[in-house]
């Protein structure tokens, strides 16, 4: 699966390691910290489509997909990961990462206050990954 275009990456963030949810300003739910968010990023800004995906306790880990009518091109942009969804079936964002991961996406997840300027430090196609 091709992850990185000239003009967009497909990207993921975990919510519980980015700086703002640290952040004691920023008032954070706790269930906003059992979430990531996977997107189609334009290089420069702005997204395509994205949807988030949210860990739940149901007397075991489970993951539901939150996508609104807006995001509905991500089945046909990347249907290797609705693929790799159906047959994997992950249960845990840990696992989710893991297969984003192994399929290419990017982490673009802001973990200290100076990577607020989005990952566009790119060299050859290749993500920059902000020291945590």
């Amino acid at each position: 699966m091709t992850t990185t275009h000239e003009d967009y990456r497909y990207t993921y963030t975990v919510n519980a390691e980015a700086w703002y949810f640290a952040d004691p300003r920023v008032p954070a739910r706790r269930d906003d910290l059992r979430k990531m968010v996977v997107a189609r990023e334009h290089v420069g800004g702005g997204v395509a489509w994205e949807f988030t995906v949210q860990e739940y306790d149901l007397g075991g880990p489970a993951l539901q997909i939150r996508l609104f009518h807006d995001a509905w091109d991500a089945f046909a942009d990347i249907p290797e990961l609705f693929e790799e969804l159906r047959s994997h079936s992950p249960r845990t964002l840990a696992s989710l990462r893991t297969m984003l991961d192994e399929l290419g996406f990017i982490d673009s997840t802001a973990r200290n206050e100076s990577a607020r300027v989005r990952l566009d430090s790119y060299t050859a196609g290749l993500p920059h990954r902000p020291a945590s």
